[in-house]
């Protein structure tokens, strides 16, 4: 059996149409200030990393 030690979190994603652009808002909402904490310190590089991803990925549909 595998069972991952991680803090659970709800992710919340929301797209704002300002002009001709969108503004991405990402956030994760954790149950205490000491689960955000813990993965804080991986998850801000990771995040950049996932939206320079997404930023290929829609270049790629235009």
């Amino acid at each position: 059996m595998f069972q991952e030690n991680r803090p659970e979190f709800q992710l919340v994603v929301t797209f704002d149409e300002v002009g001709d652009k969108t503004k991405v808002v990402f956030q994760m909402i954790f149950n205490t200030p000491n689960e955000c904490n813990k993965v804080k310190v991986i998850a801000i590089d990771a995040n950049e990393e996932n939206f320079d991803k997404l930023e290929e990925e829609l270049k790629k549909m235009v």
